[in-house]
């Protein structure tokens, strides 16, 4: 009896060798779960592998198979080649990319991940150079937000006093409490563990958080603010869900940018 299939769109997030001429995909599929599935032959020549580009979105039709799926055929819904063919662009998605193959898991579904990483993708390979470390960081963000762990930069977590906003407190840097989950005013600082953290970074944080790329692409933000976002979500991360993203200390230590 022949195996089931099933049709899946998908965003390729990893690619791993697998014999001699095989591939190992990591997708984020449309309901948010990681798929898993075999390109067999994929490295020959000739083969269906340009269709299966990392950052690509792509339609597939997948056998069921006993330890991994097998994917039979694959048509491109947006190659995000404009990604690729930048040092820049590529850097940063793969620090989306790798969070996305971190953060999900085969089966566990999640409806808003795909639509928010689909376009946080298109708007990479479409933004600014300048402006691709902010939609990076929009992306980030915006990923551990769902994923349950969601900061708050605008006002105390203790307490919910407003600690943003230069009419309260006009001080060059605020308490930032990773650990409780967000901005700590003076009042609560003593009560937790915290960092001193600029208070444009920690605006900017907030505004990359709350806007949606399009607005994000249009906005202009300073290297260096885009950088120090970038550390608060490495910090985070590494708090809240236990992982160190390789591609973002890559992104630290290369002279790219």
């Amino acid at each position: 009896m022949a195996s089931p299939t099933y049709r899946c769109r998908g965003i390729v997030l990893k690619k791993t060798k697998l014999g001699e001429s095989d591939l190992i995909l990591a997708l984020l599929a449309e309901n948010g779960a990681q798929v898993r599935a075999v390109a067999k032959g994929a490295r020959k020549p000739g083969s269906f592998a340009a269709r299966l580009e990392l950052y690509s979105c792509v339609d597939l039709l997948i056998v069921q198979g006993k330890s991994l799926d097998i994917i039979k055929e694959v048509r491109i819904v947006n190659s995000n080649e404009n990604i690729r063919t930048s040092l820049e662009r590529t850097t940063c998605a793969s620090v989306m990319a790798e969070l996305l193959e971190k953060v999900t898991h085969v089966g566990l579904e999640h409806d808003r991940l795909f639509p928010l990483s689909q376009k946080a993708f298109e708007c990479l390979g479409q933004c600014t150079p300048d402006q691709v470390i902010a939609v990076m960081d929009a992306h980030v963000l915006k990923v551990i937000s769902l994923c349950g762990f969601k900061p708050t930069f605008d006002s105390c977590v203790l307490c919910g006093l407003p600690v943003l906003s230069d009419e309260v407190h006009n001080q060059p840097f605020c308490d930032l409490a990773i650990l409780d989950g967000g901005v700590v005013c003076s009042s609560c600082v003593a009560e937790v563990e915290s960092i001193h953290v600029s208070r444009v970074t920690l605006q900017w944080c907030h505004y990359l958080l709350m806007s949606t790329f399009e607005q994000i692409a249009d906005t202009p933000i300073d290297q260096a603010e885009a950088f120090a976002v970038a550390r608060v979500c490495q910090s985070w991360i590494l708090t809240h869900i236990g992982i160190k993203l390789k591609a973002l200390n890559f992104l630290f230590t290369t002279q790219i940018f």
